[in-house]
C-alpha cells in the first residue's frame, strides 16, 4: 500500500501556535517517537512511504532539505519526502486515517500464524517474525550473568547485543526478576514483568493489558486465540499481540 504521512502534529508536536502568516519556525519541532515507530513498522511491512509537508506553502520559504534532515536525525524511515502539500483548514475525503488509527500488530514467540511450540524464542524463528514486518514478544531469562531465551525454561542462549540490535522490533517479557534488573539498565530496550496482573506497565510507557473491558490508547491487547470479536478493534489501543496475528492484522484492514 501507499500511505502519504503528515509530519507537523502527526509524528511531532510544537510548543508554539502556528503565526497567522504561516511563517512557522519548523526547527522547535519535538518528535512523537511511538508515531514514528507506528510509520516504521508500516514501512518494515513493504508498504510505500511519502512524508507529504505544507511547510512552507504559505510563507514561500523551502523547508524540504531540512525536513528530510529532521526525519533522518529522528530515525524515521521513508521512501520519498514531498514539500507540495497545499495549506488547508480540513482535508475532506475518504481515505484518511488518523495516527491513533494505525496500530502495531505484534507476534507472540515468533508465532505469525498460530502456535508452533517446538519453534517459538527460537532466534532464527524471532527474525523470521521480524522480516515478515512484526515485531515480536519475547521470554528472557537471565541466568549466571547469561541471556537466554524460552518460556517455561531457558533454552536459546543469546548475548545482549541480540536484544539492543533488534531494540526497536522486541517487547521483552522478563521472566525472572534478574532480567528485569538487568535488562532495565538499557533504556532503548521495551522490558515487563507479569504473573497474572490485569494491567502490567511496560518500561516505555505502555500497558500489556489482559482486561479487555479496561483498554486505553496505551494498552497493547494480548490474543492468544483466534476467536477475539474485531469489532472491539474500533475501540482506541495501540497494538496487539497474538500466535495469530496475521489473522488480527487481516481482520483489522478489513474495518
Amino acid at each position: 500500500m501507499v500511505y502519504f504521512v503528515d509530519i507537523d502534529d502527526t509524528i511531532c508536536k510544537h510548543d508554539s501556535n502556528i503565526p497567522l502568516d504561516g511563517n512557522r519556525d519548523y526547527s522547535d519541532a519535538i518528535p512523537i517517537k511511538e508515531n514514528i515507530d507506528k510509520i516504521n513498522n508500516l514501512y518494515d511491512q513493504g508498504h510505500d512511504i511519502t512524508y507529504w509537508t505544507a511547510r512552507g506553502s504559505r510563507s514561500g520559504k523551502d523547508w524540504l532539505d531540512f525536513t528530510k534532515k529532521q526525519l533522518d536525525e529522528w530515525g524515521c524511515k521513508y521512501h520519498n519526502v514531498r514539500a507540495d502539500k497545499p495549506y488547508y483548514d480540513k482535508f475532506i475525503e475518504d481515505r484518511s486515517l488518523f495516527i491513533e488509527d494505525v496500530k502495531i500488530f505484534i507476534s507472540h514467540r515468533g508465532n505469525i500464524f498460530g502456535e508452533i511450540p517446538e519453534l517459538e524464542n527460537k532466534p532464527d524463528y524471532i527474525d523470521e517474525a521480524i522480516s515478515a514486518g512484526y515485531e515480536v514478544e519475547i521470554d528472557v531469562r537471565y541466568i549466571d550473568g547469561i541471556f537466554w531465551l524460552g518460556h517455561d525454561e531457558a533454552e536459546y542462549e543469546i548475548s545482549l547485543e541480540f536484544l539492543t540490535d533488534r531494540a526497536d522490533k522486541l517487547w521483552i517479557h522478563a521472566k525472572d526478576t534478574g532480567a528485569l534488573s538487568e535488562l532495565l539498565n538499557y533504556p532503548e530496550l521495551r522490558v515487563f514483568y507479569h504473573t497474572f496482573e490485569d494491567q502490567t506497565i511496560i518500561s516505555d510507557g505502555h500497558i500489556w493489558t489482559h482486561n479487555l473491558d479496561e483498554i486505553t490508547s496505551k494498552s497493547i491487547i494480548p490474543l492468544m486465540d483466534d476467536s477475539y470479536d474485531v469489532n472491539h478493534f474500533k475501540e482506541d489501543f495501540y497494538g496487539v499481540c497474538s500466535d495469530h496475528i496475521e489473522h488480527y492484522k487481516q481482520e483489522y484492514l478489513k474495518l
